[in-house]
């Protein structure tokens, strides 16, 4: 989890302070995207919506420092490899993308998992 002590005395009241978020993302079947963002704390932020990989990727993080990453795509239901949609994030992190968002198919008493399609890798650094 990314834990950032912002300064009240830092910036002017009216603009909150901000984070530079660079990514990578790879899917199956798909050319790889990187892109950068500058983010404001305290909104959130869309890193990728892109219409070739069908992925749509926010990051948002609070005053309290706090960064949440949140996933969907478009033509199949996917998730984190925690199943979960939305998954805390550190300053550098490499995240599982499957598909689905439940916890796998039970048959037979048999858990079947999710089939990884891709990874997310991010490097999220503050701003004075």
């Amino acid at each position: 989890m990314l834990f950032v002590s912002w300064s009240a005395h830092a910036q002017p009241v009216d603009h909150p302070p901000e984070f530079y978020v660079t990514y990578g993302i790879s899917l199956d079947g798909k050319e790889p995207k990187a892109g950068s963002a500058y983010c404001s704390v305290d909104k959130t932020c869309a890193l990728i919506d892109d219409a070739d990989i069908q992925l749509n990727l926010t990051i948002s993080t609070g005053l309290s420092g706090a960064a949440e990453l949140s996933v969907s795509c478009k033509s199949f239901d996917c998730s984190f490899s925690g199943r979960i949609p939305r998954v805390a994030v550190r300053d550098r992190s490499t995240l599982y993308l499957v598909e689905g968002s439940d916890l796998g198919v039970m048959h037979d008493l048999v858990a079947r998992m999710n089939r990884t399609v891709g990874s997310v890798k991010l490097d999220i650094q503050t701003l004075p």
